[in-house]
């Protein structure tokens, strides 16, 4: 899992890396938008493209973090990694529909781990 300092309201499009290097990581891992690798590129390329994390506000109920999220103030929250390129093709609407969907469908998280 990715974390990202996050408040309720915000935009969940937070910061922008460059293109993953074969050593880190979440390389191998799935965009969870396109299903192609991330160290891969956008929709299966072969070259390697930035990558976006975005807030999906998981919080640990056992953290102190629930209290601030809940007050509408700034927390760690949860996060997904995805190709910069499947993000700017959504909207604010279907993004906010893609992360509902995403919360509320188990095993669709990532592990950096």
């Amino acid at each position: 899992m990715f974390y990202v300092r996050w408040k309720m309201g915000d935009t969940r499009r937070c910061r922008v890396f460059p293109p993953l290097t074969p050593e880190h990581p979440a390389y191998a891992m799935k965009c969870l938008y396109c299903h192609y690798e991330l160290g891969g590129g956008f929709g299966g390329s072969t070259k390697p493209e930035a990558v976006q994390l975005i807030a999906v506000a998981l919080v640990d109920p056992d953290s102190d973090a629930l209290v601030k999220f809940a007050a509408g103030r700034v927390c760690n929250v949860g996060a997904v990694l995805l190709h910069e390129r499947c993000v700017l093709q959504m909207t604010d609407k279907q993004l906010e529909e893609f992360v509902g969907e995403l919360v509320h469908v188990p095993g669709q998280t990532q592990d950096a781990t």
